[in-house]
């Protein structure tokens, strides 16, 4: 998130950067897979692509989970290499989890906008979503699917009138207001 709003325009201290880049450096070398794909994915939006890295995570793929695989995925097409990208997400199984929905559905828009699974993924959200409360569990799997449907819609703009967004800000009382 701290490289998308980078992305957007906002300004990141150069130090924070460099701490969160060598973080993630670090990170990537991990024989947690699930950690290792989040760190090079990350690494290469940032432009610093771990390449050794990715390859070596990239001959494991078939131990890979569906989210460290989209995650590898997006990295590969980051790079230019979006031959590695297709093979890693060919035979994907359907997703278990939000998040796994969310990177499934970002590396196939990333890949091909045209892709039939697209749909699935989005129906896979939407259906996810608690209706009475507006959301889908936890703050991670709310911004992952958010940023998801977000760049559906930014590869298929919807017709007037075929989507809405609602905000609700909820606030904590201030201390000096607290009973």
């Amino acid at each position: 998130f701290l490289l998308a709003a980078k992305k957007a325009g906002l300004k990141i201290a150069p130090r924070s950067e460099n701490q969160v880049l060598k973080f993630l450096s670090k990170w990537a070398m991990s024989t947690n897979s699930v950690v290792s794909a989040y760190a090079v994915h990350s690494l290469a939006l940032a432009g610093h692509p771990e390449k050794d890295r990715m390859f070596h995570l990239y001959d494991e793929r078939m131990t890979l989970s569906l989210l460290s695989r989209a995650r590898l995925a997006c990295a590969f097409v980051e790079i230019g290499d979006r031959e590695r990208a297709r093979k890693l997400l060919a035979n994907a199984a359907s997703p278990s989890e939000v998040k796994e929905a969310a990177f499934l559905l970002l590396a196939l828009l990333e890949l091909d906008s045209a892709d039939k699974r697209i749909p699935l993924l989005v129906k896979y959200l939407h259906d996810r979503r608690d209706r009475c409360r507006n959301h889908w569990g936890t703050t991670s799997e709310n911004s992952h699917a958010l940023m998801a449907i977000a760049e559906y819609y930014r590869y298929n703009p919807p017709k007037k009138g075929e989507r809405f967004v609602a905000w609700r800000k909820l606030e904590l009382p201030k201390a000096s207001e607290a009973h």
